[in-house]
C-alpha cells in the first residue's frame, strides 16, 4: 500500500478511536512533512513496506539541518512516525515497524520559566485589549490549556455552580474547572455587558468570530514586551499558577 493511502486510513482510525482534533491535526501535519520528504527523496510515491530505518534517520537529520527543528519537535515527529507504523503493522500494511529501531532524540533540560506575582500584574496591565486581557486572566485562574480556553462556548460557563465545563479536553475527556469569585465577576461582566457574539457561540470572540491559540501567544509576547518582561513566554506558562491562585485574586 502506498504511503498516502495508509496515512488516510491512519487518520480515519484516529477519528474512530475518538482522538482529539488537536492530536489528529498534529499527526497529520507531521506525516505530511514526512511524505513530502520521501516523495522528494525517491522522486515519487513510496510504499509503506519500503520505508527504512535510514529514511527515518535521514528525515530527522533533514528537519534539523534544513528547518532547524528543536529536539522536542524532532522527538514529536518520531513519535508520530512510530505510531503510524505501529498502526500499519497491525493492519498488515507492512511486516515490521522499522521506526522501533530509531532512538528518540535526547532532550536538553530546560529550567521552567516562571513569573513573579508582580510580573503577572504588570502583564495584565500592559494588555490594553480587554478581551485578550480577560483570556489571559482566565488562563491564569483556571489552568486551562490555551486551545481549551479559546474553544469554550457559552454553555460551558455555569455561573450558578461556579464551574467551567471543558468539553473534549486532553485525551478527549470532559472535566469541570472551579471558577473563583474574581474570575466569575470578570466573566459575568463580559457576558452581560460587552461580548460581541452575534455570529458564534464561542465564549471569547470578536465581531468576525472566534480566536485561535497562536493569536493569543502572539499577544502574550507583545504584552510581555510592553511590560518589560524579558522571559520567553507562552500561554502555557500562565497554567503554572492555577494551584496557588484558584482561590485567590489578582
Amino acid at each position: 500500500m502506498i504511503l498516502i493511502q495508509a496515512n488516510e486510513l491512519f487518520e480515519k482510525n484516529m477519528l474512530t478511536m475518538q482522538k482529539s482534533k488537536e492530536t489528529i491535526r498534529s499527526y497529520g501535519k507531521d506525516m505530511k512533512l514526512f511524505r513530502q520528504y520521501l516523495y522528494s527523496k525517491y522522486n515519487g510515491e513510496v510504499y509503506v513496506d519500503e520505508i527504512t530505518v535510514e529514511d527515518i534517520e535521514e528525515f530527522l537529520l533533514y528537519v534539523l539541518e534544513e528547518r532547524n527543528y528543536a529536539p522536542a519537535s524532532r522527538r514529536r515527529l518520531l513519535i508520530t512516525i512510530k505510531s503510524f507504523l505501529t498502526f500499519c503493522t497491525k493492519k498488515n500494511y507492512c511486516k515490521n515497524n522499522v521506526a522501533k529501531e530509531v532512538a528518540y532524540v535526547k532532550l536538553d533540560y530546560k529550567e521552567r520559566v516562571s513569573l513573579t506575582e508582580d510580573e503577572v500584574k504588570a502583564l495584565f496591565s500592559a494588555t490594553k485589549e480587554p478581551l485578550i486581557r480577560l483570556i489571559f486572566q482566565t488562563l491564569y485562574y483556571t489552568g486551562l490549556r490555551v486551545s481549551e480556553c479559546v474553544n469554550l462556548t457559552m454553555n460551558c460557563i455555569d455561573f450558578t455552580n461556579n464551574v467551567i465545563l471543558v468539553k473534549s479536553g486532553k485525551g478527549n475527556k470532559d472535566r469541570s474547572i472551579p471558577m473563583n469569585a474574581k474570575l466569575r465577576t470578570l466573566l459575568m461582566d463580559y457576558v452581560q455587558a460587552w461580548r460581541n457574539g452575534q455570529n458564534t457561540d464561542r465564549l471569547f470572540c470578536t465581531k468576525s468570530g472566534g480566536i485561535c491559540p497562536s493569536y493569543i501567544n502572539r499577544k502574550l509576547k507583545n504584552s510581555a514586551r510592553e511590560a518589560g518582561i524579558a522571559k520567553h513566554l507562552t500561554a502555557h506558562i500562565l497554567r503554572h499558577y492555577v494551584e496557588s491562585n484558584i482561590m485567590g485574586s489578582t
